[in-house]
């Protein structure tokens, strides 16, 4: 037999939240409960699973920007639909590059358009999952051959087996560098699908940021030589800076942010981090580089999935347009906040806060 599909509606002006109500019950196929602030909101997505969450941006509670951010880190791969007064086509779209399946207007919708967009957002989003677990098997069954190859790779390009001849070296090199560049994608991908599925889980503890920075820079230096780039820590902060957080996250998104500023850097010049505490009492971790910068009107989408300011650069570049997507969701889910700042040829500093748990130093370094 099957169950009717369970739907949670934010909204706190009670006109609005009936007609929702009324309008729903009316299609005989929904479990429906109202919320009427974003707090009551996250303790039921806390409690419960939910096929589609229907939000209001205007909440009593929250911002904007905030009431999305909030029920994205707890929605569980739930589609979420916004149900706003706003009717602005540069929020809408705004709002569906950051992962909303639709965007309606009150007042205007009717109750066959609300009927019907649910329905459709709850069965694309069935779809996607189904995408999505295949994808994440074949990524999965992918990523054990290639390792597999890497690593007989590396044992030829060691010596295990003899000396080879430079030819044989230089085409191994190739090898080994495009079943890195796979590995990555791969990888990519996996933390893609689990990030849209609400599966992406957060080994929570006390972490150093500046011994992240600093095993993040150290675990780069390298791949920033072959661009002939050097990597400097700026960090003016002689106690420890502490936030509650994924350590291996933490470093994905460091390592990401510098492997991005090393890559669009020109040769010769040098890419710089910085961890400080921000006027707001937040750590906050810059990169600068010395680039070419954000085209304006790409820095819009920047941290859309799949964006490449330029794609015969990022063939040239390589890069799988995911990287700052991904860095995004680890952020949010941190509690924290992603961006960025760029003047066309004067370089890009990308940034990012985190809550402090606890601040041990004697002068305190703003940014």
């Amino acid at each position: 037999m099957k169950t009717n599909d369970k739907i949670l509606v934010i909204e706190d002006d009670e006109v609005d939240a009936e007609f929702v109500i009324r309008t729903l019950k009316q299609a005989g196929r929904y479990d429906i409960q109202h919320r009427a602030n974003l707090r009551s909101g996250i303790y039921a997505l806390k409690k419960n699973s939910f096929d589609l969450i229907l939000l209001d941006l205007g909440l009593p509670d929250a911002s904007h920007e905030e009431s999305l951010k909030q029920i994205q880190v707890h929605h569980n791969g739930a589609p979420i639909v916004i149900y706003t007064g706003e009717n602005d086509i540069r929020l809408a779209l705004e709002k569906l590059r950051e992962g909303v399946q639709d965007y309606l207007v009150k007042g205007e919708s009717t109750s066959n358009e609300l009927r019907r967009c649910i329905a459709y957002a709850i069965e694309r989003s069935r779809l996607l999952r189904v995408k999505d677990e295949f994808l994440s098997i074949v990524s999965h069954e992918l990523r054990t051959p290639i390792t597999s190859i890497l690593g007989s790779i590396g044992l030829l390009l060691s010596g295990a087996i003899g000396e080879l001849p430079p030819k044989a070296v230089n085409t191994l090199e190739i090898a080994k560098r495009n079943c890195e560049r796979l590995i990555r994608l791969i990888n990519d991908l996996l933390d893609l699908q689990k990030i849209q599925a609400g599966k992406m889980e957060l080994d929570i503890q006390p972490v150093d940021v500046l011994a992240v920075v600093k095993e993040a820079l150290e675990a780069n230096r390298d791949y920033a030589a072959n661009y002939s780039v050097s990597l400097k820590n700026i960090s003016n902060v002689k106690d420890l800076l502490i936030v509650d957080g994924d350590r291996d996250r933490i470093g994905q998104v460091l390592t990401n942010l510098i492997s991005n500023a090393v890559k669009y850097s020109p040769e010769n010049s040098s890419v710089t981090i910085k961890a400080a505490i921000d006027e707001s009492d937040r750590v906050k971790i810059s990169i600068t580089d010395t680039g070419d910068g954000i085209p304006i009107d790409f820095q819009k989408k920047i941290f859309g999935k799949f964006m490449q300011a330029d794609s015969s650069m990022n063939r040239k570049k390589g890069g799988t347009g995911l990287g700052l997507n991904i860095c995004k969701s680890i952020v949010t889910m941190h509690g924290g906040a992603i961006g960025f700042s760029s003047e066309q040829g004067s370089g890009t500093t990308f940034f990012f806060t985190l809550p402090v748990h606890q601040t041990l130093f004697n002068n305190r370094a703003y940014v």
